[in-house]
């Protein structure tokens, strides 16, 4: 827990600003078994999950491929949406149904690691946060967690921030970060629910530590500490 790391604060800055979209890893493209304009069932969804596990690897949801399929989660997203989410090798993708299983929203991810549910604006519709294998290669990890939500309008990605990078460069010299994510709710004297992202290099014991609230659609960053282990 973070609050268990004993902390030297540095400086802290406040703000009343968002994260930056523009450079946050955009939605996956389409591959060629992808049909994004295809809209299947919850019913049909879950008939052709079932069989997953015997299916070969070129298999699809409509929206999102099967391709190299790892696992499949079904989600209640409060009473309104249900989600399915899907993780396969370097694909996968989040599916998202109305009360009467009909199609709502889809979003095409890269491979998802972990899934969590956090209500960032405590209305009672969860949204879903997950870290997903960004990219890959010779020398190269980058690992980002997600934050997805599902409103009347569709679904969409409303925040993004590092889990784990990895790189080496061509003289052997490598970069290695690690980021840590947590939800506080509201309460304690704080009418706003928050999200806190730590992030930094992997045994420096230096981080820096970011917070956010979710207001008018949107997260807005409250503050950012440098902060260090005496």
């Amino acid at each position: 827990m973070l609050s268990a790391v004993p902390l030297l604060l540095l400086l802290a800055l406040t703000k009343a600003t968002s994260p930056g979209p523009a450079t946050w890893e955009p939605e996956r493209a389409p591959a060629e078994d992808e049909a994004p304009t295809s809209a299947p069932t919850l019913a049909e969804i879950r008939a052709r999950l079932a069989e997953a596990p015997r299916l070969d690897k070129e298999a699809t949801l409509g929206p999102i491929s099967l391709r190299g399929f790892h696992w499949a989660q079904e989600i209640a997203l409060g009473t309104r949406w249900r989600a399915v989410v899907v993780s396969c090798q370097l694909g996968g993708g989040i599916i998202v149904f109305d009360a009467a299983g009909r199609l709502a929203g889809s979003w095409r991810t890269w491979e998802i690691q972990s899934l969590q549910l956090m209500d960032v604006d405590e209305d009672g519709t969860t949204e879903l946060v997950t870290d997903q294998k960004d990219g890959v290669g010779t020398g190269l990890a980058k690992w980002n967690y997600h934050v997805y939500r599902m409103t009347a309008a569709g679904l969409r990605q409303i925040w993004q921030g590092e889990s784990y990078f990895y790189a080496v460069d061509a003289r052997g010299a490598v970069k290695e970060r690690q980021g840590f994510l947590r939800f506080v709710p509201s309460g304690f004297g704080d009418p706003d629910a928050k999200l806190v992202h730590l992030v930094g290099p992997v045994g420096s014991g230096r981080f820096v530590q970011s917070v956010y609230v979710f207001k008018d659609g949107t997260f807005k960053k409250r503050k950012t500490i440098y902060v260090a282990r005496p």
